[in-house]
């Protein structure tokens, strides 16, 4: 029984990094675009979002920068977003 469990524990399928499907990266930038777009945030329909390896990339313009922080916060909040990386620019910074 023991010689069993240790063949299992193993096999190259264990060892392989997780990759995700590229159906589940497409359904993952879906979720997170139709997110940002159900916020009352014209500006977020400007905002492109990008899956790369499980990572989400959001990058565009905003006016300010709560604009900015509500709009990561956003894409944080959806399920399976692990890493996010902020490519968004302020092109009005208040002063």
């Amino acid at each position: 029984m023991t010689d069993n469990l240790l063949a299992v524990l193993n096999t190259s399928v264990l060892a392989e990094p997780f990759a995700p499907k590229s159906d589940d990266q497409d359904d993952l930038g879906r979720r997170v675009s139709n997110f940002l777009r159900s916020r009352h945030f014209d500006s977020f329909q400007d905002l492109n979002i990008e899956v790369h390896d499980g990572a989400v990339v959001v990058s565009g313009k905003l006016e300010n920068y709560h604009e900015k922080q509500v709009a990561l916060s956003c894409c944080q909040r959806v399920a399976g977003v692990i890493t996010l990386v902020d490519k968004i620019k302020v092109t009005k910074p208040t002063s």
